[in-house]
């Protein structure tokens, strides 16, 4: 079957066509024409229907972000934690908009999201040894440290180069910044194929 062939596939059709194909590779190249052209998507939850968003945090975690968006949620980040440390607020979410910051990120260097983890579960843990182990005074020089060390893993993450193909977390995010959805690629795909 050729590509065509299985672009005009209603979704479970296609599903069944894919499950017939035997290479890996092949079968993940037809998921990805099939989501950039008809805008279904395979989540491992099934296909969803063109135009049905996404919901919950996972969401918000899918994907991928390019670095100018990446460092436009930084700054907005740092800005929002700036206002509630000068409010004497304490929020504890830092760890949480880090990760739905940094996992689209990570999928954009082809990386797994769980890599954003462990620097932050050790950054948990060493603050409360800390907090234990030593005087108020020192405890947060050692906190500042690690909020330092978990700084320049971010600059890290913001300067490394997102993949220019298709990876395991979908098509290349397109350059800048873009706000709300993207435009839908259905039309523009469908075009390259008639």
């Amino acid at each position: 079957m050729d590509d065509k062939d299985f672009l005009s596939l209603d979704p479970p059709a296609a599903q069944v066509a894919l499950d017939a194909v035997g290479d890996e590779a092949e079968k993940q190249r037809l998921r990805q024409l099939y989501a950039r052209t008809k805008g279904h998507l395979v989540d491992g939850t099934g296909w969803r229907p063109p135009g049905q968003p996404r919901s919950g945090a996972r969401s918000w975690i899918q994907g991928r972000t390019n670095r100018a968006q990446y460092w436009f949620q930084l700054v907005i980040a740092a800005v929002g934690f700036t206002i509630l440390v000068l409010l004497q607020l304490r929020v504890g979410i830092g760890e949480a908009v880090l990760i739905l910051i940094c996992v689209p990120r990570l999928h954009d260097v082809g990386l797994s999201g769980w890599y954003a983890a462990p620097p932050l579960v050790l950054e948990i843990a060493l603050t409360i040894f800390a907090l234990a182990a030593f005087p108020p005074a020192v405890a947060l020089e050692i906190s500042g440290v690690i909020v330092l060390a978990i700084c320049a893993l971010l600059v890290v993450l913001g300067a490394l180069p997102g993949q220019k193909s298709d990876n395991a977390y979908g098509a290349p995010p397109r350059p800048g910044l873009s706000f709300g959805r993207q435009p839908d690629a259905t039309q523009e795909a469908a075009a390259h194929f008639d």
